[in-house]
């Protein structure tokens, strides 16, 4: 029996190794995972630390956004003060210059029916041709004087005659008329 305790020996013993072995595989193992483990939160620090960072520089930047924009909306406001007053300031001006335009109207409105009058009672002195110095022409003839502001156009509409009509009458080659000249106008 000497012979079979041999190899149940050396099985024992490579048994036995195995085991260790074995053993000491699953302690490596063991190792490795507990090495890791540890290693892991560190890393996770890392990563933490790193976000914090990221979220303290957004903020930052946020913050610098938002007093932009405020700014933006602080001058804005100030433009629309401003814009408003000037619509005001505008309004103003229209208001005036209505008001200017109805006393230039009226103005010229009362300078009209005053020159209108004046060659009324100018009209109302008529004078016959035939005179020396008179008309040129025959018929008969107001004699008008010529005032400040009067044009032959105006004076040929108070009398309801044209202004060649009163060119000719008087032997005039242009509407040039003087300031107290006697025109010699045809009656119609």
């Amino acid at each position: 029996m000497k012979i079979h305790a041999v190899p149940l020996i050396a099985l024992s013993l490579l048994a036995c190794g195995c085991e260790t072995f074995n053993d000491s595989y699953r302690r490596s193992d063991n190792y490795l995972a507990a090495r890791q483990a540890a290693g892991a939160p560190r890393a996770q620090d890392q990563q933490l630390a790193q976000l914090s960072a990221s979220v303290a520089a957004l903020n930052a930047s946020n913050a610098e956004i938002v007093r932009h924009i405020n700014e933006i909306n602080q001058k804005i406001a100030a433009l629309q003060q401003n814009d408003a007053a000037m619509q005001g300031a505008v309004n103003s001006i229209r208001q005036d210059m209505d008001a200017t335009r109805k006393s230039w109207q009226t103005a010229n409105e009362r300078m009209i029916d005053q020159i209108s009058s004046e060659m009324s009672k100018a009209i109302k002195t008529p004078s016959s041709g035939g005179k020396s110095g008179g008309p040129v022409g025959t018929g008969d003839f107001y004699v008008h004087t010529v005032e400040a502001g009067n044009t032959l156009n105006a004076i040929a509409k108070a009398y309801e005659v044209t202004a060649d009509e009163i060119r000719a009458a008087n032997g005039m080659s242009n509407d040039l008329i003087r300031v107290g000249q006697k025109l010699y106008v045809p009656k119609k």
